[in-house]
């Protein structure tokens, strides 16, 4: 999203807090942020650079990042609860297995875009900055002091109910979470349990 206000612009790769900070960022109208195009929720940096290269030449530009077996998990609760901007077929096609047998037979990891992928240009990060779920409050805070926007307490919008991600997992859907973002753990440091 955009933010001409705030100059700014937040890469939002899915279940990595996102809806919260566009919501604190933007408050009631998200379809302000996204410059009337639609479908560009997800977007990434190269989407940013060339169609707003104005902005993003001289915005702040971060994103966020979650551990990917915790973002795997937390997309396929999002399915389960039945939230209303899921396509149906696509939920169908995921909900009709238990956890495992979704990573390994359904859309669910495989359709998902490693953050690095997202924040970045030809190999390399093109964010300023990185907000990392598991330090999200402090990292969210400094961000956001960097483009003068202030708040008391953080909302947590989009949660899913779920128990702690590595009870979920089987060797084999471990592995598979691990090849399909390897990317990411590699970038980031992420293993498996913390």
């Amino acid at each position: 999203m955009i933010s001409d206000k705030h100059r700014c612009i937040y890469i939002h790769p899915p279940k990595c807090a996102g809806l919260t900070i566009e919501k604190l960022l933007s408050g009631a109208s998200l379809d302000a942020s996204y410059q009337g195009y639609s479908r560009i929720r997800h977007a990434g940096a190269k989407f940013y650079k060339k169609k707003f290269p104005k902005q993003f030449g001289s915005y702040f530009v971060f994103a966020s990042t979650r551990n990917p077996w915790d973002r795997v998990v937390s997309r396929y609760f999002s399915f389960v609860e039945v939230r209303k901007y899921h396509h149906p077929k696509l939920r169908k096609s995921i909900t009709k297995y238990d956890f495992n047998d979704a990573v390994k037979h359904s859309p669910l990891a495989k359709s998902m875009h490693t953050v690095f992928s997202k924040i970045s240009i030809k190999g390399s990060v093109a964010t300023d900055e990185i907000i990392h779920f598991n330090n999200y409050e402090e990292d969210l805070r400094r961000v956001f002091n960097n483009i003068g926007v202030h708040f008391e307490n953080i909302p947590h919008k989009n949660k899913s109910e779920h128990k702690p991600y590595w009870e979920y997992y089987n060797d084999q859907s471990k592995q598979m979470v691990s090849e399909f973002f390897k990317k990411d753990i590699e970038y980031f440091g992420y293993e498996f349990g913390k």
